[in-house]
């Protein structure tokens, strides 16, 4: 800068040219501040979709399953009252219920894959602002690894429950006596009961992990707040 230049421009420029900057420079800062609030709110609400997502998942695969052990004790009642001759007319129920569990064998399977796909915090790339979220949080990654340890528990029990109710489809199927159903179908109901628990703590997990999404921790706005009034301070 022509230092000679500023000394001879006249005081009144001078100080309009200092008041200009005073005046200019916290606006850009502020607007600077506001871009980067605006682009953390559009992020968070990208996370707030994200994890509605999985909360829907999580309530659908517990819908399901709920649903599918209430048929299959349908299916076992039915089948013995029309072996017995007092249902008759059980044929058609027998035939949907049957449809129905296969179906929603395939449905659950499906919701427990597209939940560890997308919703796994810890390995899907859906949920990268999120766990950045949940981190910022709680630097134990609490939520995460619950979630991890739960879906583990799910994938053992799904196994050993579906290969159980197959059991009782195929003793159900050959007409087996009704002592060696009853004792199937006691095996399946065993093990839907941990399966139904872990889920049940699944949609738990996840419904925590949207309420802490949801929430705009003081961490994120208190530097951008005290920024702004510093430059218009200062």
């Amino acid at each position: 800068m022509n230092i000679s230049w500023f000394s001879n421009t006249p005081i009144f420029r001078r100080l309009f040219y200092a008041f200009l900057l005073a005046a200019l420079i916290p606006g850009i800062i502020i607007v600077i501040l506001s871009v980067a609030y605006i682009n953390s709110l559009n992020s968070r609400s990208q996370a707030i979709q994200t994890s509605n997502s999985a909360i829907e998942q999580a309530g659908s695969g517990l819908a399901t399953l709920q649903s599918m052990n209430s048929n299959l004790i349908a299916l076992h009642s039915a089948t013995y009252l029309a072996a017995s001759g007092t249902g008759s007319t059980m044929t058609s129920t027998i035939q949907m219920l049957t449809q129905q569990l296969q179906s929603q064998q395939k449905s659950f399977t499906q919701s427990l894959n597209t939940y560890q796909s997308n919703y796994q915090i810890a390995t899907s790339s859906n949920m990268s602002a999120i766990q950045s979220i949940l981190l910022n949080s709680d630097s134990t990654d609490a939520i995460a690894t619950d979630q991890k340890n739960t879906l583990a528990k799910i994938g053992t029990d799904w196994t050993t429950y579906q290969q159980d109710l197959q059991q009782e489809l195929n003793a159900l199927n050959t007409h087996a006596s009704s002592a060696r159903a009853a004792q199937t179908l006691g095996l399946a109901e065993a093990a839907y009961t941990p399966l139904a628990k872990d889920w049940q703590h699944l949609v738990t997990v996840t419904n925590n992990m949207g309420q802490t999404v949801a929430q705009v921790d003081s961490s994120e706005t208190n530097p951008i707040i005290l920024t702004a009034v510093a430059s218009i301070l200062g």
